[in-house]
């Protein structure tokens, strides 16, 4: 029985070795719960790395796998999606999946009438299903596009038009990541959009000191955008902050000898 973050720790290193990133992130999740709680600071930027790096080999994954733009219902989208991943163990590869229905690895654009508690009706049923998903909320029309995040409406960022591909359709992974002789491809377009959704839950956060208050916009941010990596990379660097300023100057000592 795992009861304490190293013990958890342990858990996500040892998927983390095996491939296994789903189970990793999930064990990581749980353990930074525990050390922000504990205000361990220390212990939350060591749990920051596997997480970073559970949720990259994620992301890689869902942009080789299918592509879907808009669709009229969050029902159809968890259809076309398998009902099952893998159970957890070594994963030397991942499988996009066949067809419609089996889908396992994924990135889908959410468009009206999709509304935000519909995408996080989605994303938890994918975790749980454990396959490789990766969300992203865009709205507008034309050239007056923006991404949003669903978890916190104040994050959004113009974007431009995704690539001429049929909406309401799953495209499969060839499709999605052939790049048009101009332009980018859909699986690089929803990439670049995602970017630019952490930048801009980033921007306001750049420039303010270290905190435990920085600590926990900053952690809402990588909540509302887990797909960004400068997001996390800035989460560990407040971790390490706090850690320095909240030690006191013999624990230092003695930790350096």
């Amino acid at each position: 029985m795992i009861n304490t973050t190293a013990d958890i720790m342990e858990q996500a290193s040892r998927a983390l070795a095996e491939r296994d990133y789903l189970t990793a992130e999930q064990h990581a999740e749980q353990a930074l719960l525990d050390a922000r709680q504990r205000e361990s600071w220390d212990d939350y930027a060591r749990i920051l790395m596997p997480l970073q790096e559970s949720r990259r080999q994620r992301r890689i994954i869902a942009a080789e796998g299918w592509l879907l733009l808009g669709s009229e219902s969050p029902e159809a989208i968890l259809k076309g999606l398998a009902e099952d991943g893998p159970e957890p163990g070594p994963k030397p590869h991942a499988d996009p999946g066949s067809e419609p229905g089996k889908i396992l690895a994924a990135q889908i654009v959410l468009t009206a009438p999709i509304k935000p508690d519909d995408a996080e009706r989605i994303w938890r049923e994918a975790r749980r299903r454990r396959l490789w998903v990766e969300l992203l909320m865009a709205e507008g029309s034309g050239n007056a596009r923006k991404a949003r995040s669903w978890r916190n409406r104040s994050i959004e960022a113009d974007i431009t038009s995704p690539p001429d591909l049929p909406h309401g359709t799953w495209i499969e992974p060839a499709k999605a990541s052939k790049t048009p002789k101009q332009g980018l491809s859909g699986s690089a377009w929803f990439q670049l959009a995602s970017e630019q959704l952490g930048d801009a839950a980033l921007m306001p956060l750049a420039n303010e000191q270290t905190s435990i208050a920085l600590l926990g916009r900053l952690a809402q941010a990588v909540d509302a955008v887990p797909d960004h990596e400068i997001l996390h990379q800035r989460l560990w660097d407040a971790a390490r902050d706090l850690q320095r300023i909240t030690t006191p100057a013999d624990t230092a000592s003695n930790s350096d000898q």
